[in-house]
């Protein structure tokens, strides 16, 4: 008999079962996903508030790592993790929850490294020794240094980080955690000690603060076998969280007027800056309001054919590089828009001109409903294509469920059904987008954000570090200084005690048999005998054509076809190499004329292949590898095989290369 009840029974609209079950001992919560794949991976997600910027919830995602109270070794969970098949351990701290992963080939590894697993998160050493390595420190240099201070340190002052955080500091009041720096701000780790980062991990790191989100091929009985000891012990702690993070705070509360603000960050080029637009949106469980807004983004901005590329991009002198809008999910969600590499002068006036052009659409030009409805089917596709090939629908939904969603399940129902969703979009009429656009985006306060690229304030920062290291040289002295050293090198001693062998050598190593592999039938135009399977045989009878290059099918069960060219690159000339990456960049997005006589401008090409594809791309290398070969790939529903080959042969073959796509 089980700890573990069923609290939710789900049958998606993917043949997927997702089950979310709940100790009645310990409130430790596990949403199991029952998704056929030779892959096991688990998101063991901790939800997080931080009301100030000392990043504990950053410092315990490192700190976690370095030994539990059964396991009080540094590296140990990577070293067993291994042994189970897993490329190590990951673990990530957004502003609303911490998630530590594991991906194992099986179940067996899996199942026995998650005991292991659970008992650093819940259980973790966090010594001094630790933190002072980890988080902060001073070395005899009088320099600041740990890996949470290093890493913060190289981002602080990004364009990037410093205009979110400002947008943090406007869009959220004075207590609010969306407003904190969730990673650490360098002067509050400078002075953070680990009492305090103790407290944070005895505050939030409890069971029923804690969700284990599994995705893969496990059974229930061989996964309460697992959990229920585990559960046991955890129920001898008695520890409970009293405030639910986020969902017992107060509420956002809206703007009350809309805000613009220059935001400088350190760069010696000038040139180039960004604009952020930042809007609250629907609440989180506002689940058709939600999807609609992703399609609508997507419709504003997804590709060279999209309204906002096409307006502020796609020009002769374009005012950006590319533009982003995402949804960022909390209790109320925010809308974000981002433009990047702006032109320094250009900066007020494309903030300007993005709101004019929402006013227009809204006013006259309207929305182009075919495109709309390639968008939808786009992105119905790209869920059913995403399921296949990642646990990330499935995980996602489930990390924001267990954040902020109703404790029975019923939400992580609702977030599982954009298929439903987008069922309804396609019912949408023109004036239905029309609202939302002006409902979200023209109604609504929003905050304006110009980064802009400081050499002065490069130069003033530069200094200011400068000065106060030599400060801090100065107060330390030379004694000190020594004996920061040393208590450097011992508390690095400490930390890195070997891991005895015994523990390495008593973790039991999977069967290799255990693991459900994909089943891939292979076949080549030219297989010399090499394969006997029916792919083999149909390819062997299907034509008597000589085709001169390589050709290899995979077949597996799968409802798209992905069709990937590979040239060599060794011929090209020295002085034409740099112009590669130029080429691939325009592959997809240059203008064609095609065999018949018909000629198709870019816009028409993007258009046409969204229509026609699920996915494409080009790269140099594959998978970071093998930089000699040039790699473009198209992925559509298996009924489009034809018109991958056709695309592809059109892009290669019938490619008009003009001077304005480029210059």
């Amino acid at each position: 008999m089980t700890n573990f009840e069923v609290i939710k029974s789900i049958e998606t609209d993917f043949d997927i079962k997702i089950t979310k079950f709940k100790s009645k001992v310990t409130g430790l919560t596990v949403i199991l996903v029952d998704r056929q794949a030779p892959l096991v991976d688990g998101y063991f997600t901790i939800a997080t508030e931080a009301t100030d910027d000392d990043g504990c919830p950053h410092t315990l995602e490192h700190l976690v790592f370095l030994g539990s109270e059964l396991f009080p070794y540094k590296g140990v969970l990577d070293l067993l993790a291994n042994r189970a098949f897993a490329n190590g351990t990951n673990a990530w701290t957004a502003t609303d929850h911490t998630c530590y992963t594991i991906q194992t080939a099986g179940s067996q590894g899996f199942l026995n490294l998650l005991p292991i697993y659970v008992d650093h998160i819940l259980y973790p050493t966090l010594t001094d020794s630790g933190c002072y390595t980890e988080v902060h420190h001073i070395n005899g240099k009088g320099e600041d240094a740990g890996v949470v201070y290093s890493e913060m340190q190289g981002r602080e002052n990004s364009g990037e980080s410093r205009v979110y955080l400002r947008y943090q500091r406007l869009m959220y009041p004075e207590g609010c955690g969306y407003r904190s720096e969730t990673g650490g701000l360098m002067e509050n780790l400078r002075v953070l000690n680990v009492e305090t980062i103790r407290q944070y991990h005895r505050d939030y790191y409890k069971p029923d603060n804690l969700c284990l989100i599994i995705t893969g091929k496990i059974l229930h009985d061989e996964l309460f076998k697992t959990l229920d000891p585990l559960d046991e012990r955890i129920s001898r702690k008695k520890s409970q969280i009293h405030k639910r993070p986020f969902v017992d705070s107060a509420p956002i509360p809206l703007l009350e007027k809309s805000i613009q603000e220059v935001v400088e960050f350190p760069d010696e080029d000038e040139s180039m800056g960004q604009i952020v637009i930042a809007w609250l949106g629907p609440l989180i469980d506002e689940f058709l309001e939600i999807n609609a807004l992703e399609v609508l983004h997507t419709y504003l901005s997804d590709s060279a054919a999209s309204v906002l590329q096409k307006e502020f991009v796609e020009i002769k002198d374009p005012l950006c590089t590319d533009i982003y809008i995402m949804i960022e999910p909390q209790t109320r969600t925010a809308i974000l828009a981002t433009f990047s590499n702006v032109p320094t002068e250009e900066l007020e006036e494309l903030a300007n001109k993005v709101l004019q052009k929402f006013t227009r659409i809204v006013e006259s030009e309207g929305i182009d409903m075919d495109r709309m409805k390639t968008v939808i089917q786009l992105a119905k596709l790209r869920i059913l294509d995403k399921i296949e090939t990642s646990s990330s629908y499935f995980s996602d939904a489930s990390i924001v469920d267990h954040v902020y969603g109703k404790r029975t399940g019923e939400d992580l129902e609702r977030a599982t059904k954009d298929l439903k969703y987008y069922d309804q979009l396609s019912e949408f009429t023109e004036q239905q987008w029309i609202q939302y656009l002006k409902k979200y985006h023209l109604d609504n306060h929003h905050i304006t954000l110009l980064g802009k690229p400081s050499a002065e304030f490069a130069e003033k920062l530069s200094k200011q570090e400068e000065n106060r290291i030599e400060k801090q040289r100065e107060t330390l002295g030379k004694e000190k200084l020594n004996e920061l050293e040393t208590r450097l090198e011992e508390a690095k001693k400490l930390n890195d005690v070997p891991v005895p062998s015994n523990i390495i050598e008593d973790f039991p190593i999977p069967n290799v048999d255990s693991i459900p592999f994909i089943n891939v039938i292979t076949g080549r135009n030219k297989s010399e005998g090499k394969f006997k399977n029916p792919v083999q045989k149909y390819l062997d009878h299907d034509s008597k054509i000589d085709i001169p290059y390589f050709i290899q099918y995979d077949h597996i069960n799968s409802a798209f076809v992905t069709i990937s060219l590979y040239i060599i690159t060794t011929n090209i000339p020295f002085e034409l190499r740099p112009y590669i990456n130029m080429y691939l960049g325009s592959f997809y997005s240059l203008p064609l004329n095609l065999p018949d006589g018909t000629k198709l401008t870019f816009e028409q090409v993007v258009s046409q292949l969204n229509k026609d594809t699920v996915k494409y791309d080009s790269s140099l290398g594959y998978n970071g590898n093998f930089q000699q070969i040039v790699d473009f790939s198209i992925k559509v529903e298996a009924s489009k095989y034809v018109k991958a080959i056709q695309w592809l042969n059109y892009l290669l073959w019938h490619t008009e290369f003009t001077a304005e796509r480029y210059l």
